[in-house]
């Protein structure tokens, strides 16, 4: 592809009711460069645990992050650039790293526990990009908490584990994606046109 060239991606690895579309830029040799992510669910599937539906072009997405580290800043860097989401908070061990994240990133709220994250009103979906035996625990704690999830790869460390996060989803009605970039790629949306028109 040339760089510069936009690409729309559609409902790839989304749940039923659930279209899930990314924007990537080509840019040099290749490379991509997240521009802008959009969820749109249908109302009688899915609503936020505060009760409003789903809508971000009027109402974005308020996103909590579970975790501080380099990944955690790559996302916070690309939320600020959406116009369907906004960064609410942010969640650490500590509130000292939690209160420079936030500083950094917007001035948004800084938690000193990802428990105190989850308990927060204000945000609706979360990235968790916590050490990754974390990552299971504190999807499941999200669910439970009502929140939706957008969870770094690996989404557990087990099969089992994972299924343990799924059936928590499932139960709290909340959407969980895991953050393996290749459902969002380009090349997909290419294969699965091409596989689809024989």
């Amino acid at each position: 592809a040339d760089p510069g060239h936009a690409a729309r991606i559609a409902g790839v690895g989304a749940p039923p009711g659930v279209r899930v579309s990314v924007t990537w830029r080509m840019r040099g040799q290749g490379g991509l460069k997240f521009e802008r992510l959009k969820f749109e669910v249908r109302p009688s599937r899915a609503q936020l645990s505060n009760s409003r539906t789903l809508d971000f072009m009027n109402n974005p997405l308020r996103w909590g992050l579970v975790g501080t580290g380099r990944i955690a800043r790559a996302f916070a860097a690309a939320v600020l650039e959406t116009e369907t989401s906004e960064l609410a908070a942010v969640g650490s061990r500590t509130r000292e790293t939690a209160a420079a994240f936030a500083q950094e990133f917007g001035n948004c709220r800084a938690h000193g526990s990802y428990a105190e994250l989850l308990a927060d009103p204000e945000v609706e979906a979360v990235y968790i990009s916590t050490p990754h035996p974390m990552h299971a625990e504190w999807a499941i704690a999200a669910a439970r908490a009502g929140k939706h999830i957008l969870c770094e790869k690996p989404l557990a460390m087990s099969g089992a584990e994972a299924e343990r996060v799924v059936e928590e989803a499932e139960r709290a009605g909340v959407f969980l994606m895991e953050a393996f970039m290749y459902r969002c790629h380009p090349f997909l949306a290419k294969l699965s046109s091409l596989v689809a028109d024989g």
